[in-house]
């Protein structure tokens, strides 16, 4: 007897009784609004500061430019159903792919709130679910390090801009 999914049992246990319901994860769908232009956003990161606390400065937030492993929240009209994108700093060389953008909706329960729990080394460098303690791996596509969830986040490609230190996000 094969094993299914709990997707694929929802889906299955549900077929037939509302035939409108189409079941799917919503962490991989966006909708987009009319008013953004194109398939980007560019945000300005010159005074941007990190979520979490870091470093040398307990209690001061710092700047995202300036520390390597920093990372905020901010959502988006439009984007992502409005659920907030993490945006990381995941290299220092000022190159385009300096940043990691994810989607805050977790892929076990699609809870939100996710918050980067990161620090300024490699070693700590984990997204963390505040339902079920899952972490994802910021520097490595949002990978699960731990679950329960199984997939990785959503992940938005990104192209960093260091002469303007503008990131572009594409949706």
């Amino acid at each position: 007897m094969k094993q299914h999914s709990r997707r694929e049992f929802i889906q299955i246990s549900l077929a037939g009784t509302f035939a409108a319901i189409t079941l799917t994860s919503c962490e991989y769908d966006t909708i987009v609004n009319p008013g953004l232009s194109g398939n980007s956003i560019k945000i300005d990161l010159t005074n941007q500061l990190s979520d979490g606390l870091y470093g040398k400065a307990p209690g001061k937030p710092r700047l995202i430019l300036d520390n390597l492993g920093a990372g905020f929240s901010k959502s988006f009209d439009g984007i992502n159903f409005g659920i907030p994108l993490i945006i990381s700093r995941i290299k220092s060389d000022d190159d385009e792919d300096d940043f990691s953008c994810f989607s805050s909706l977790c892929t076990h329960m699609s809870c939100t709130g996710i918050r980067p729990s990161l620090g300024a080394t490699l070693t700590n460098r984990h997204i963390v679910c505040p339902c079920h303690s899952s972490r994802f791996d910021a520097f490595n596509h949002g990978k699960v390090v731990q679950g329960p969830a199984e997939a990785s986040l959503k992940e938005f490609k990104t192209k960093y801009y260091a002469q303007s230190k503008t990131l572009e996000i594409f949706y």
